[in-house]
């Protein structure tokens, strides 16, 4: 009797869990790599301008991610955007306490923008797939039509 390590399909198995556990990691880690660019891009800016006013620039992230891999990683994306916000823009910087009561109340209407803003393009984005999907679907079945008339 072989053992599960011996085995050619017990190989294979194990491969396929790994690719699938990296596909499903994939946007997860798309996600936390534009919110840390995003980041770095408002932390340099800070040094000439006042960045707490520039957090509605976390929206872009969470609109590229909304359409590329839906609203679910998008609305995670706009949790962390707000995370990295309380951390690295808002006074006292370095901490995610929050002094002043306007950056909390204007932290917590762009976080309520990005997740409403990510649930909108995912639900476009989802339309648009499906509606694409539909019309091949009908090509295919029309050239599958014309195709028996031909014959």
């Amino acid at each position: 009797m072989q053992s599960d390590h011996l085995r050619p399909d017990a190989a294979s198995e194990s491969l396929e869990r790994k690719r699938a556990m990296a596909k499903s990691m994939t946007p997860v880690a798309v996600s936390l790599a534009a919110v840390l660019f995003t980041t770095l891009i408002l932390f340099v800016i800070g040094s000439y301008l006042a960045t707490e006013h520039l957090v509605l620039l976390y929206l872009l992230p969470t609109i590229f991610i909304a359409i590329y891999f839906g609203s679910t990683v998008a609305v995670l994306t706009s949790l962390a955007s707000g995370l990295a916000a309380a951390y690295f823009l808002f006074p006292p910087r370095f901490s995610f306490y929050i002094a002043d009561r306007l950056h909390i109340a204007e932290l917590g209407f762009t976080i309520l923008l990005a997740v409403i803003a990510s649930k909108v393009v995912g639900v476009l984005t989802d339309d648009i797939h499906r509606r694409s999907r539909l019309k091949l679907g009908q090509l295919s079945g029309q050239s599958a039509l014309t195709d028996k008339k031909r014959s």
